[in-house]
């Protein structure tokens, strides 16, 4: 991940692979989830009204990730940033404001 590749946000597809690469990212960042990859998977599974997660690929590799929940304040309806990560060989390539800009538009 050390050169700047092409990248490509999404939102968590509910796959195994993405759960695998979600919990990578945060242990090498963080290294403070007491999630397994299976419980990963279903929370972030649950659909409309739960929690949500967008990752960057970098040539296929999950190289971050933004999980937000959702929210009901005044303005209506909203994503709440709870966690954000990019992997510690992909820093300062611009995702996080990529994340950010997945949610807004979610």
């Amino acid at each position: 991940m050390g050169e700047k590749l092409p990248t490509i946000v999404r939102a968590f597809a509910g796959s195994l692979a993405d759960a695998e690469g979600l919990l990578a990212v945060e242990r090498a960042t963080f290294d403070e989830s007491p999630y397994s990859v299976a419980q990963i998977r279903a929370m972030l599974s649950r659909g409309p009204g739960g929690q949500q997660a967008w990752l960057a690929l970098v040539d296929g590799v999950v190289a971050g990730f933004v999980a937000a929940f959702a929210t009901h304040g005044l303005l209506g309806p909203a994503w709440e940033i709870d966690l954000l990560a990019v992997h510690p060989d992909a820093r300062r390539r611009g995702y996080a404001r990529h994340f950010v800009r997945a949610g807004i538009a979610a």
